[in-house]
């Protein structure tokens, strides 16, 4: 995951990210929860402070011609400040592709109009350390 907060006053961060996580389920189940609408949409629900989710009518859903499927949504958070005491509500724009060929999933999200960016690249591969039915996701 790379982290990029937009440039102030000639300053600019970026930082990345990286973890691998093996779970207990066939790729099949793990790419329809972690890159089908459906499954995408009830993980971001999953948040106690996400109070709304919301497709790109207009724009999901089109591939690039690469295989790859693009889906546009947003969400809103509610998050605390101020030691709780009140709620900052940030939109999250993001656009999510799939590669089922390559068991590729890349995310883009901007917060806050562009000062916080997030690209993730999740590679979805099955490993056959312990069982036939483990995946690992990076």
């Amino acid at each position: 995951s790379w982290i990029h907060l937009a440039p102030i006053h000639s300053f600019s961060l970026m930082i990345r990210l990286e973890h691998r996580v093996k779970l207990a389920h066939p790729r099949a189940v793990v790419e329809k929860v972690l890159c089908s609408r459906e499954g995408t949409e009830r993980v971001i629900r999953l948040s106690p402070i996400t109070v709304e989710f919301a497709e790109k009518k207009d724009e999901g859903g089109e591939g690039d011609g690469s295989g790859a499927n693009a889906y546009k949504f947003f969400f809103v958070e509610a998050v605390p400040v101020c030691c709780g005491l009140l709620t900052s509500r940030v939109r999250v724009d993001v656009e999510q592709r799939f590669d089922k060929s390559q068991h590729r999933l890349i995310y883009h999200s901007s917060a806050s109009s562009g000062l916080v960016r997030v690209e993730k690249i999740r590679q979805i591969d099955e490993v056959s350390e312990f069982t036939a039915h483990r995946t690992q996701t990076s």
